[in-house]
């Protein structure tokens, strides 16, 4: 309201002003003089078409600034919500880890690329009796926890996604075998050895068993992933709570055999 106010002021005293200014300068050179009433009501004039439009034009000006900001913020509360729908279309919404689509479309972009690493299959031992004897909510924390568990042992550039139920999937980029090993082993350590409680007053334990098999020049991801799968089914036959590994291939793929077996 000051601000209005100040500024219809000042255009009425500017209006004011250019108006005698041109009075002066042509009723002086044409009479010699102005009237004083000539310059009263050219004031009052000035005051009864200056000072409101003067208002009208600062009004104007702040609801133009008020729309501005609006326009903005709508602009940002639609980015904000495009960032979401798109974290939403990409990640598992219970684990927070790529789902099945994005994980397996990211690994063909890398395959594309040349990249070379380790393909981990990890899947829940025995999850289905957690579901059956305390619940399905209790099922969802203990899913969380592998993918929390999953997700700190990977590096930066590593992938991570759930492919469904309590299956999940993992790309070490770049890992030799002796890395992806290690790696392996690490993430069947820590959720071995995690304390859950499924009730207030029952522990239960929790244990995964994991297939490897490597992407190299030798090979395709598609075979590197069914290469996993078959390593975690023998893993699994070897007593679950243990990971498991295809032995190197030979530059004419051969060689996709189990090699090696390790667990707790």
């Amino acid at each position: 309201m000051k601000k209005a106010f100040a500024s219809a002021l000042f255009i009425t005293f500017v209006a004011i002003g250019v108006t005698w200014a041109l009075m002066w300068l042509f009723a002086q050179n044409a009479y010699g003089f102005v009237p004083a009433s000539a310059m009263l009501k050219s004031a009052i004039v000035s005051i009864l078409i200056a000072f409101p439009t003067g208002w009208l034009l600062e009004d104007q000006k702040k609801q133009l600034s008020d729309t501005t900001d609006r326009l903005r913020e709508s602009q940002r509360m639609l980015r904000q919500t495009l960032e979401e729908m798109k974290r939403s279309s990409q990640y598992d919404c219970l684990t927070s880890v790529l789902n099945r689509g994005t994980f397996f479309e990211k690994l063909e972009k890398l395959q594309d690329a040349g990249a070379n690493g380790a393909v981990l299959m990890i899947d829940a031992d025995d999850f289905k009796s957690i579901n059956d004897r305390f619940g399905h909510a209790t099922g969802d924390r203990a899913l969380k926890i592998l993918a929390d568990s999953i997700s700190i042992a990977l590096g930066g550039n590593d992938l991570v996604g759930r492919l469904g139920g309590e299956e999940f999937a993992v790309f070490l980029h770049e890992a030799n075998r002796l890395e992806a090993e290690m790696t392996a082993e690490k993430i069947r350590r820590s959720i071995c050895e995690f304390e859950f409680w499924a009730t207030d007053y029952r522990a239960h334990p929790l244990s995964v068993s994991i297939g490897g098999d490597m992407l190299t020049p030798f090979n395709t991801m598609l075979e590197a992933l069914a290469g996993a799968d078959n390593c975690l089914y023998v893993a699994k036959r070897n007593g679950k709570n243990s990971c498991a590994f295809a032995a190197p291939r030979k530059p004419n793929g051969e060689g996709a055999k189990t090699s090696g077996q390790f667990a707790a």
